[in-house]
């Protein structure tokens, strides 16, 4: 059961990975933007848009709720199967406005 939580997570952390560059640009926000709102580096954001660094969990969650307030963002979020009814309820945010 536990390895089962840590594949889900690691996919959806993959899939937030391959789609940032995506969710960054419909959101009008540069690397710097996403990184200052973060408290990364934009050396950090590149380098996990390319593929060179891993995504932590607490990325994940930083990211998912920055893109979870943009309308568009929060749409693709669901599109793209990043944002789960298991991680909904994980998060307990609702997603009605």
């Amino acid at each position: 059961m536990l390895e089962n939580k840590e594949l889900e997570k690691n996919n959806l952390m993959n899939l937030m990975a391959k789609n940032l560059a995506v969710f960054r640009t419909k959101l009008g926000a540069s690397q710097e933007d996403v990184a200052i709102r973060l408290g990364l580096t934009r050396q950090t954001i590149s380098a996990l848009e390319s593929g060179q660094r891993e995504m932590t969990w607490s990325v994940f969650l930083a990211l998912v709720l920055l893109f979870f307030r943009n309308q568009e963002t929060k749409r693709m979020l669901v599109a793209f199967e990043i944002y789960t009814p298991e991680l909904d309820a994980f998060l307990a945010i609702s997603n009605e406005e």
